[in-house]
């Protein structure tokens, strides 16, 4: 059975793998200063800055998938659901943490690198942290990690389900008219570093976990026909100017709607070798870009070809490698040294 649900839920990886290689090449333009014109550059580039919301859905659904069960029917208790969160996580982030505070020491890096460490950084109020920058999407994901048997609490069932979805949609609205003005937070904070205001990602996630099996039997059915809303809702999405409150929860449809067509379809695009490899390592490769393209930098070879399209894919290209390279051995050399440390301490 479990291989059975990995193998239905395959396509994943491909989203995931998407959504990191889409970070890359969105910060690769931010970082540079490549005088390249057109849509494609300007608009749909610079909108990939939302794919870590999409890490969020998929997490809700994802760790629904994992534990959801379990914590409702007490067969995981909280010590063993902790420790296997931090295990997952923890050591690759604290080598980045480690690496980028010898590159760059000094006493704030230093406190900045107490709190990453602890990966509870998210509660602090309205933080910014200058250590591995593209972390908060990982502060705020470990903080649904903290709270997800609160979680499966307010999702128990498909009607509570849909009440706390309600609470969140409206949350994030008054976040954005409310809670994130100058009186509560202060000047550059930006709402999604806030758990309340991702809330309704996370619980969209879980809403999709409760109805997987209608969700992916009628996207079997009618997968071209959800393949064709998505792409409408994709062409509207640069179309409309949509209001500051309108914007998050129309993010929050439109990913929702490529989690469900993910989940209903085994189709090539997403279920492929590569897919998996990169899926497998995404966050990975989300969180020690940064550095890879910092090395590009030093080395100036941002501008080797010139400052055009061919610069910007050549670094592109090169970043997502490097990340790609690193995350993989990284990942094998800390596993290997896991598994060494489990066997001494028995």
């Amino acid at each position: 059975m479990q291989n059975q649900k990995k193998a239905r839920y395959a396509s994943l990886d491909g989203l995931r793998a998407i959504a990191a290689l889409g970070v890359v090449v969105l910060h690769v333009k931010q970082e540079c200063d490549y005088e390249i014109a057109g849509f494609w550059y300007q608009r749909f580039v610079s909108s990939l800055t939302h794919l870590p919301l999409l890490f969020m859905i998929i997490s809700g659904f994802c760790m629904c998938c994992g534990y959801y069960e379990k914590i409702k029917e007490n067969r995981i208790s909280l010590t063993e659901f902790y420790t296997r969160r931090y295990q997952r996580v923890w050591p690759y982030f604290a080598l980045l943490v480690v690496m980028d505070l010898l590159l760059g020491f000094s006493k704030e890096a230093l406190i900045e690198a107490f709190a990453d460490l602890t990966l509870t950084y998210a509660l602090l109020p309205n933080y910014k942290m200058s250590i591995l920058g593209v972390a908060w999407t990982l502060g705020v994901i470990f903080l649904f990690y903290i709270l997800f048997p609160f979680f499966c609490f307010l999702i128990k069932d498909k009607r509570t389900a849909w009440f706390t979805l309600a609470v969140t949609i409206l949350y994030q609205v008054v976040c954005v008219h409310y809670f994130m003005d100058s009186a509560h937070v202060v000047a550059g904070y930006k709402a999604k570093l806030n758990i309340l205001y991702c809330a309704v990602y996370f619980v969209a996630g879980g809403i999709i976990y409760l109805y997987r099996e209608v969700i992916s039997t009628w996207v079997a059915k009618y997968r071209w026909g959800v393949l064709g809303i998505f792409f409408v809702l994709w062409v509207l999405y640069y179309r409309i100017p949509f209001p500051e409150e309108i914007h998050g929860l129309w993010l929050a449809a439109f990913f929702a709607l490529l989690l469900c067509y993910a989940i209903g379809t085994d189709g090539k695009v997403l279920n492929n070798k590569g897919m998996h490899f990169v899926g497998d390592i995404s966050m990975e490769i989300y969180l020690c870009h940064f550095g890879i393209l910092r090395i590009a930098e030093k080395i100036g070879l941002k501008y080797w070809f010139g400052n055009g399209v061919t610069a910007y894919l050549f670094t592109c290209l090169f970043t997502i490698v490097g990340a790609v390279t690193f995350s993989a051995c990284a990942k094998k050399v800390l596993y290997v040294i896991g598994k060494r440390i489990e066997r001494k301490r028995v």
